[in-house]
């Protein structure tokens, strides 16, 4: 069977990510995406890596790189409030406009920091607990998906988990049905083809022999995501 490429060209920029004010658009396209990760099982999936690692009665870091609408880090934060688990998250997006409706949407979470930041350059004067990343890798070329990952395990002591899209047909079909029937945004819409398009499975990432710890993937869905792991053991 022949293997379906990557089409990727750096210079395209998804609508999402310009520079844009905020709008009702946008912020109608950051709650569809937030509706597709509760539907398709991101939201689902973190919450089951936090129930097999975190305890009750302990404090931890996370840092949340290319938040978005922050939707992951309130899940988050709603899982642990029932667990007595205390969470301290900085939440990263690299677009104003973003971080300004984040903001909105979190009012209600003061465990959580927004800040607008380069996820491929943030850097910190501390190490966190969990740095995670959903829905963001296939903005990268290959070197610098490759360079990420590096950068999250130097800023975690302890896990990083990653989602992205699977590079398949499946996968790209699927993500254009559920924008059209849904009835989602233009933007959402677009973005969406364009990031299937881009979908970047099966990244070389640096080996264990290079200070990664251990590496595996798990499927997120069934044609959506899949999941990058890295723990230093």
């Amino acid at each position: 069977m022949r293997r379906l490429m990557r089409s990727f060209d750096c210079h395209e920029t998804e609508r999402m990510d310009r520079a844009q004010p905020v709008s009702e658009e946008l912020a109608n396209t950051l709650r569809e995406l937030e509706g597709m990760n509760r539907r398709f099982g991101g939201h689902r999936y973190v919450r089951r890596f936090l129930e097999q690692r975190l305890r009750p009665g302990h404090t931890y870091r996370v840092l949340d790189l290319a938040t978005g609408g922050g939707d992951f880090p309130r899940v988050m934060v709603d899982w642990a409030r029932e667990r007595r688990v205390h969470l301290v998250i900085d939440a990263v997006d690299a677009n104003e406009a973003i971080v300004e409706l984040a903001r909105e949407f979190g009012e209600e979470y003061p465990e959580i920091r927004f800040q607008v930041g380069d996820a491929l350059r943030f850097r910190s004067s501390h190490f966190y607990d969990l740095v995670h990343c959903s829905l963001t890798m296939h903005h990268f070329t290959t070197e610098e998906a490759v360079g990420f990952l590096g950068q999250c395990r130097n800023l975690s002591k302890e896990f990083v988990l990653i989602t992205d899209l699977r590079r398949s047909l499946l996968a790209r079909l699927g993500v254009h049905l559920v924008n059209v029937l849904g009835g989602h945004e233009q933007m959402t819409r677009k973005d969406g083809d364009t990031s299937a398009r881009r979908a970047l499975s099966g990244v070389p990432t640096p080996g264990e022999g290079r200070g990664m710890g251990e590496v595996w993937t798990r499927a997120v869905s069934i044609f959506s995501a899949s999941l990058v792991v890295a723990e230093r053991q």
